[in-house]
């Protein structure tokens, strides 16, 4: 017992050494911050209900940077319809839903319904070596686009977020291009970098994002 007692003694007073001796340091609590990245600077995972949504412009670019003939005459770009943001396609929201009374596949069926009577579903400006700029005008068939009708233009006043289109004659035309635009000026608004309006004299504004699609039917 007495021998028992002796090793506990000799065993206490070694740990008490070798810590007052610095022989042993205390493991010192890792920092949350320290072990793992910010959440700021992760990539958060992409949900369903963000995929579908259309990401609004940065409030840095809620006016346009460059002037808007670049802008709208932007290789890449194709001008897509964005119905929902269009003055025809808030009155059919409205109109759709009051009809459909809560029956979603008759609600889509509506809105379908409405968005195909818009005359036009996406257009481009492109550079042609005769026309000069050719304003293109498309239609979606098959989740293809289809060039329907084209018209030569040129620039005339421009503004900070509009320019004014004019019809020209020459080669490079086809078609019947709609709002009347083959006769008389017409004025586009480009508010930012990734949108234009157009005034139709029929469905309002119009407003149509850029888009990058396929080259198709030239």
């Amino acid at each position: 017992m007495r021998m028992h007692r002796l090793l506990v003694t000799a065993t206490l007073v070694g740990v008490g050494s070798l810590i007052a001796c610095g022989g042993a340091k205390p493991v010192e609590p890792v920092s949350p911050s320290t072990s793992a990245p910010a959440a700021s600077s992760a990539t958060p995972a992409e949900s369903p209900s963000a995929s579908a949504e259309t990401p609004k412009p940065a409030a840095a670019e809620e006016t346009p940077s460059r002037s808007p003939v670049s802008i709208i005459t932007d290789a890449d770009a194709t001008w897509v319809l964005a119905f929902d943001q269009s003055d025809a396609g808030k009155a059919a929201e409205t109109k759709c839903t009051e009809s459909s009374k809560g029956d979603d596949k008759k609600q889509g069926a509506c809105m379908r319904a409405a968005r195909a009577r818009m005359p036009v579903e996406a257009m481009r400006f492109v550079k042609d070596e005769e026309a000069g700029t050719l304003w293109q005008f498309l239609a979606q068939k098959g989740g293809n686009y289809t060039v329907v009708s084209k018209l030569p233009v040129e620039f005339g006043e421009e503004s900070a977020n509009a320019v004014v289109i004019k019809p020209k004659k020459g080669k490079g035309g086809s078609g019947t291009p709609p709002w009347g635009v083959a006769t008389k000026e017409t004025k586009l608004e480009v508010p930012n970098n990734f949108s234009v309006v157009v005034t139709d004299p029929t469905h309002g504004k119009t407003v149509y994002e850029a888009k990058i699609i396929l080259q198709q039917g030239k």
